[in-house]
Parts: C-alpha cells; sequence; structure tokens
C-alpha cells in the first residue's frame, strides 16, 4: 500500500511553496495566485480564517493538491467546496485526503466540511462514494 505524507501551508509553508513552484502534472495555481487569494480571504473574513490547503506527497512526489480555507464553521474554498487536482484518483488515496479533511474539521469544531466533486453520467466518483462512506452527502455539480 501507497504511504501518503501531508505538506501544508500552515505548518511547513516553505515546503509547500517549494512543491508548489515545481509540481510537474498537478494543475496548481501560480505563487502569486496562491498568495494573493490566501491574503485576501485573510484581509475578507479577518481572524476565524486558516488557509489550511496541503499536498499529499508519496516518496518525495506529489500526488494530489488540496486547495481548503478554513473560515471557522465552515471548511472549502473561495465559498465553494475544497478542491482536489490530482492526476490519479484511487481510494487509498481520496481516503488519506478525506482523513485529513475531517481531522481539521473535527480539531477547528468546523460544523460544514464540503469538498467539491463532479458527477460522471449519474455515477458517484471515487470521491463521492468515498464521502458517503464516511456517513457524508454526496454533492456533484453538473
Amino acid at each position: 500500500m501507497t504511504q501518503y505524507a501531508k505538506v501544508s501551508y500552515k505548518d511547513a509553508p516553505d515546503e509547500f511553496i517549494l512543491i508548489l513552484e515545481n509540481s510537474n502534472g498537478i494543475s496548481t495555481p501560480s505563487l502569486a495566485e496562491f498568495k494573493l487569494e490566501s491574503e485576501y480571504r485573510l484581509h475578507e473574513t479577518g481572524e476565524g480564517f486558516a488557509d489550511i490547503s496541503f499536498f499529499v506527497v508519496s516518496g518525495g512526489t506529489p500526488q494530489a493538491l488540496i486547495l481548503a480555507h478554513n473560515f471557522g464553521d465552515f471548511i472549502g474554498f473561495n465559498g465553494s467546496g475544497a478542491e482536489i487536482h490530482s492526476i490519479e484518483y484511487n481510494k487509498n488515496l481520496i481516503t488519506f485526503i478525506l482523513d485529513q479533511l475531517i481531522g481539521e474539521a473535527q480539531s477547528s469544531k468546523c460544523k460544514t466540511l464540503k469538498i467539491d466533486d463532479q458527477n460522471s453520467h449519474g455515477v458517484l466518483s471515487i470521491l463521492g462514494q468515498e464521502i458517503y462512506n464516511k456517513k457524508g452527502v454526496p454533492h456533484s455539480k453538473l
């Protein structure tokens, strides 16, 4: 089984930025875009805000970028759901990501965790299935 590690902007900003600047294959914002978005949200929302975006790495290679903000009682991104960007989606990776986001929500006593998912021909994605398995309510955009 693949071993994953979390590199978060909140806990390891220098390492996170290094990965952001050098990640190949994963759709990522530029460093300027990322910092501007984070600073803007902090300015707009104040003290209750935290940028909890993180990379999932395996063997030193980025597997996914999760863009997420904690607004105090809501975790999402830009007023919508947290975004997961990855080259490949598999059950172990998605489970790891969900466990990290759920852990953040629980530790901050957050009431709502929203994650964007895409619907494919009326069938739940791997993400939607895992959200359902964790007693969440899958909600897809068409």
